[in-house]
């Protein structure tokens, strides 16, 4: 089960969010189609892997 999909089922998940502009954000993804939910989660996993493989590297030692 994909994290979407479960924060999906779980009626009782709330976030509290400060930053208004990314609320307004969700809440549009939220109505797009689930392909197009799905390929949008891919995109943002792929790019917060690669930001944390570069924190990764930049924080080994040069040898």
């Amino acid at each position: 089960m994909s994290a979407y999909n479960h924060l999906k089922d779980n009626k009782n998940f709330v976030v509290e969010l400060q930053n208004h502009e990314l609320n307004e954000q969700l809440m549009l993804i939220n109505q797009l189609d689930e392909d197009e939910k799905n390929v949008l989660i891919k995109i943002i996993n792929s790019m917060l892997t690669k930001k944390r493989m570069m924190d990764l590297l930049d924080s080994k030692p040069n040898i």
